[in-house]
């Protein structure tokens, strides 16, 4: 049972933010299995989901699944494009 691996309410904020970097493909079960890896263990803990959010984007990039795409970084640390390290340095 879903209810058993995940809180209806952490399952509801994984899609928001899912829906928010949603993409014209459908995620691989690698994706599934980092976010899972990185947001699992901060459930709850709004003060760190944002560490962990950019700790998944990096192992991605690592893993040759994602660009280094500053868009999430600049949507989890709110910098805009003239901010220091908008360039992904």
């Amino acid at each position: 049972m879903p209810s058993e691996v995940i809180e209806k309410e952490l399952a509801g904020a994984l899609v928001a933010i899912a829906r928010v970097f949603a993409r014209d493909r459908a995620c691989t079960p690698v994706e599934v299995e980092v976010w899972v890896k990185h947001m699992r263990p901060v459930q709850g803990s709004s003060k760190w989901e944002r560490t962990a959010l950019l700790s998944y984007q990096a192992e991605l990039v690592r893993l040759g699944l994602a660009d280094c795409d500053v868009k999430i970084r600049r949507f989890v640390i709110g910098e805009d494009e003239g901010s220091p390290g908008a360039d992904g340095v």
